[in-house]
C-alpha cells in the first residue's frame, strides 16, 4: 500500500478506509491502489477522464500476477459515450486478469446491470442511507475475498432487476419501506451459503438502460 493512500485516507468511513483497517488486521496480504478518484453527481463523466482511468488501472494490473483485486465502484456512473461506464471499467479489468478473484462494492444507488454477474466474483452493496457503511463494506467484501483466495469458499453472485424506477431520495434506511426491505435482506444472510444480500434502490436521475432497482446475492457456488 502506498504511503500517500495511507495518509489519505486511513481513519476515514470510506471504502479505502476500510480497505486499510482490513490491512492491518491482514499482515499475510501485500496490497497495492492503483487510483483513487470520487466525484459528486453532476452529469456525465467524459469519455477522455474514463478512458485515462480505465488505462491508468489496467496499466498497473499489468506489473503483476494478483491473486485478489478489490474495487470500489458508484454502480451508477454515466459516460458520454457509455451509458453503464461501471460496467465497461470492470469488463476490462476482467479480460486484463481472467484468473484473479474479483471484488466490487457498490453504492445502494447503484443501477446495476445483470451482466456485472459474469464479470465479478463477490459483491458487496451499501446497507445504509445515508451511507454510513462504507467503511464497513469494504471489509465485508475483502473478508469474503480473503476467504476465496484461500480457497475456502467458491463465490458467485446473481443480479436480479425489479423492473421498477423509485426515486432516489425517498430510500432512507432508518424506516419506511426501504427499512424492510434491508431487514429482509438481513434474514437472508442467516442461509450458511449466502454471503451477502444487497437490494439497490437504483438512482432515478441516471439515463441508463440499468437505471432501477435490483437485488445482489452473492453465495457459494452451488455448481461441482
Amino acid at each position: 500500500i502506498g504511503e500517500e493512500a495511507r495518509q489519505a485516507y486511513d481513519g476515514t468511513g470510506s471504502e479505502p478506509g476500510g480497505a486499510i483497517e482490513f490491512l492491518k488486521t491482514h499482515q499475510n496480504w501485500q496490497a497495492t491502489f492503483l487510483r483513487c478518484a470520487t466525484a459528486p453527481p453532476g452529469g456525465p463523466v467524459s469519455d477522455a477522464v474514463i478512458e485515462d482511468i480505465t488505462q491508468e488501472v489496467i496499466d498497473g494490473l499489468k506489473v503483476r500476477h494478483w491473486d485478489g483485486i478489490y474495487v470500489s465502484l458508484h454502480g451508477a456512473m454515466l459516460g458520454e459515450s457509455e451509458a453503464c461506464a461501471d460496467f465497461h471499467f470492470l469488463r476490462a479489468i476482467r479480460a486484463c486478469a481472467p484468473d484473479a478473484c474479483i471484488a466490487a462494492t457498490f453504492d445502494l444507488h447503484a443501477n446495476m446491470m445483470p451482466e456485472i454477474a459474469s464479470l465479478i466474483d463477490i459483491g458487496v452493496g451499501y446497507k445504509t442511507y445515508p451511507h454510513v457503511d462504507m467503511a464497513e463494506t469494504a471489509i465485508k467484501a475483502l473478508n469474503i475475498l480473503d476467504k476465496a483466495v484461500r480457497g475456502e469458499i467458491n463465490p458467485q453472485i446473481e443480479i436480479a432487476k425489479v423492473g421498477a424506477v423509485l426515486l432516489s431520495h425517498n430510500m432512507r434506511t432508518d424506516k419506511g419501506p426501504m427499512a424492510d426491505i434491508e431487514a429482509l435482506a438481513r434474514d437472508m444472510e442467516t442461509i450458511e451459503e449466502l454471503f451477502d444480500v444487497t437490494p439497490f434502490g437504483g438512482f432515478s436521475f441516471g439515463d441508463s438502460p440499468a437505471a432501477g432497482a435490483s437485488v445482489m446475492i452473492c453465495g457459494e457456488d452451488p455448481s461441482p
